[in-house]
């Protein structure tokens, strides 16, 4: 994930050669440069999902009994709070609605997941409620379980 974006869709190798990947399958978007870039993006993040949708398909042949998913995912957002409160993660009222969107988008691997592994971590000693980093910190994991609690219902 980028953080900020679309899943998955970051790093300029992965561009690059989605892109040139597409400039070679459909020749005629090589003028339109937007529609190259939409399209290799639409198609890789399409891929990425299958591939994940696929592995758990064959974990889940495998190995049954287990609870497949994968670590990390849903994404902790870790990004910025809203300045001056602890409006973090999930709960911050702008970047906050984009992360849930993408999120929304993964539906098919929350589907074939039979757990989701939030990475979620406390750092520091005690919990001080007037420090605001740990504050932040807080909020920032508990939304990260609420989020995928909010998933596995869907």
């Amino acid at each position: 994930n980028n953080r900020g974006g679309s899943s998955g869709w970051h790093g300029h190798v992965y561009i690059e050669a989605s892109i040139n990947y597409t400039a070679t399958k459909y020749p005629n978007l090589a003028q339109n440069l937007t529609a190259l870039v939409e399209t290799a993006q639409a198609e890789f993040e399409a891929a990425a999902i299958e591939f994940f949708v696929e592995t758990l398909k064959l974990a889940k042949e495998l190995r049954p009994k287990a609870l497949w998913g994968f670590y990390g995912f849903p994404y902790a957002f870790n990004g910025e709070c809203e300045i001056g409160t602890t409006k973090c993660g999930y709960e911050n009222p702008t970047l906050g609605p984009l992360w849930r969107a993408e999120n929304d988008k993964l539906a098919a691997i929350w589907e074939h997941s039979g757990a989701l592994y939030p990475s979620v971590y406390l750092y520091g000693q005690g919990l001080d409620p007037y420090d605001l980093w740990q504050m932040e910190q807080q909020t920032r994991t508990r939304n990260a379980v609420n989020e995928a609690i909010r998933l596995s219902r869907t």
